[in-house]
């Protein structure tokens, strides 16, 4: 059998820790993604319906010209897509889910 003292002890100690840190876990309602990209692309614009769709806020730049983003964000020429975004401190580059 199972002490109540024990359990109650151990599942305390397991939940404090689980509370703090998910606490401290970003929710798309207060996450920020600035997206630049091409007026002509249609395709950026569909991602950027499902990311508000998903509960993102979404700051939407056009630009004539991507690729000095891209310079500015240090995007490799190999992996590079229609359009950059930026999300917490990080360059995300082309379709992410």
């Amino acid at each position: 059998m199972i002490d109540r003292r024990l359990f109650i002890g151990t599942l305390t100690a397991v939940l404090i820790p689980a509370t703090s840190v998910l606490g401290a876990v970003s929710t798309p309602q207060d996450t920020l993604i600035a997206v630049v990209r091409s007026p002509d692309c249609g395709c950026c614009g569909a991602w950027i319906d499902h990311l508000r769709q998903s509960g993102f806020i979404v700051e939407e730049t056009l630009s004539d010209d991507v690729e000095a983003f891209k310079d500015e964000q240090a995007v490799p020429q190999s992996l590079r897509s229609c359009h950059t975004a930026l999300v917490d401190g990080y360059v995300i580059e082309g379709h992410v889910p």
